[in-house]
């Protein structure tokens, strides 16, 4: 009897220490009172986007204050399904019709007549990917012109279109509630694709780490209502489930690897976010007590790794992590792999790569820069050093603002990380 109360104890107490770390994990953003947000993105310069939900009114609300204070970005009376921006001053808008402005918003065009747009996605600058009910368009042109370049039925949508930059590899995820459904995959730009499994799961999210193992957040399974995480290693053809205990909304990587899910409250399920740093061999709840009963629809990172979490249909729909989720490299045990980082992170002409590996390792460390295509920028090679902690000064004088990508490879071991130009 005395040890099943000390059980009980040692539980209640560990349940009121997650919850305490929880609660100090997050911050509850301002947005305006009894609007239901169904979109979120942010900028380089870390300007927030919101999409209003058609029942609130519609239209973009914009911040440049952290949720302080939201100025009007256009778009009234449109309920907005998805947001995208990818420069300081372009923002595509998927409502009744695909909207462009390229002027943060005082004004928008029509670039697509496309009938509900729910996923947004631009490649390149230039490329422009639409997921709808019944399949994907593009366009080369910036929406001039566009092509069908996937059919499905009416009944699938595609909830999520990502890239491996490194391997120029296109995945859209699925959903096809009577049965089909699951991933596709694009090697030549996304003008053709093949499916790729986990048919008759909801797919209603994907996500790369930087070694290329693609992750796919399930909000159900149409034969065991089972949702959770996939994962489909880097040259594999079988998918691993590493989670199905969950009912997957929304996903997003860091640079560092790390997970993060958004989950939903449907059935017994609880909502919230949970995390993995061990490529989804165990999760954590990095959820407040408050988002329990919440659905984490959209997750993004911020351009210095901030997470923000947007719950559907909420009176507290917008969280924003306190600190970023990147820890400093000493903060990494060195022995296991490479660790890199660059600082400052979004930067303007320069910015310092910090890179460590193991003290066993005695090969030539080399530093790969690309573009956000895949193209390389810069390569800079390092001879074996006495100390296994190294740093060098990356100069982007000649090169235009946007995401790029850098690569340490030491003896044969990679690692990948994003860094922001700003001009």
């Amino acid at each position: 009897m005395k040890n099943t109360s000390k059980i009980l104890y040692l539980t209640i107490l560990m349940l009121h220490i997650n919850i305490a770390i929880s609660q100090d994990y997050w911050e509850i953003l301002n947005t305006p009172h009894g609007l239901n947000l169904s979109s979120i993105v942010v900028n380089p310069n870390g300007v927030i986007y919101i999409g209003l939900s058609y029942n609130s009114g519609g239209g973009v609300l914009k911040s440049s204050d952290d949720g302080l204070t939201w100025a009007n970005a256009g778009l009234s009376n449109l309920g907005i399904m998805s947001i995208t921006t990818p420069s300081n001053d372009t923002i595509y808008a998927g409502s009744d019709y695909v909207y462009r402005s390229i002027n943060d918003g005082d004004s928008w065009e029509i670039i697509s007549p496309l009938l509900d747009p729910i996923t947004l996605f631009v490649r390149d600058n230039t490329n422009l990917y639409v997921g709808i009910w019944g399949g994907i368009f593009k366009s080369e042109s910036i929406g001039s012109n566009w092509e069908q370049v996937l059919q499905l039925e009416n009944t699938e949508v595609v909830n999520s279109i990502v890239e491996d930059i490194i391997n120029g590899i296109l995945y859209a995820g699925t959903i096809n509630f009577i049965g089909g459904g699951g991933v596709y995959r694009s090697v030549n730009g996304g003008n053709t694709w093949e499916h790729i499994g986990l048919i008759d799961n909801y797919v209603s999210s994907l996500a790369l780490n930087s070694s290329g193992d693609l992750f796919a957040g399930t909000r159900g399974n149409q034969d065991t209502g089972n949702g959770g995480v996939f994962v489909l290693p880097t040259g594999q053809s079988e998918w691993i489930n590493v989670n199905n205990e969950e009912l997957v909304t929304s996903m997003i990587i860091n640079s560092e690897d790390k997970i993060y899910i958004g989950c939903s409250t449907l059935d017994w399920y609880w909502g919230g976010v949970r995390c993995s740093l061990d490529n989804g061999q165990t999760w954590e709840d990095i959820s407040t007590e408050s988002m329990h009963d919440k659905d984490i629809e959209r997750l993004i990172l911020g351009p210095e790794e901030h997470l923000y979490a947007l719950a559907f249909n909420s009176t507290t729909p917008l969280y924003k992590s306190i600190n970023s989720t990147i820890t400093s490299m000493h903060d990494h045990p060195v022995q296991k792999g490479l660790i890199t980082y660059n600082f400052p992170n979004p930067f303007k002409d320069e910015t310092t790569i910090y890179f460590s590996f193991p003290s066993n390792i005695s090969f030539d460390a080399k530093i790969t820069v690309y573009n956000s295509v895949g193209r390389q920028i810069e390569k800079m090679n390092f001879p074996k050093h006495l100390k296994n902690e190294q740093s060098i000064m990356f100069n982007s004088t000649n090169l235009p603002g946007g995401i790029y990508y850098y690569e340490l490879s030491v003896g044969g071991i990679r690692t990948f990380r994003k860094m922001v130009l700003q001009k």
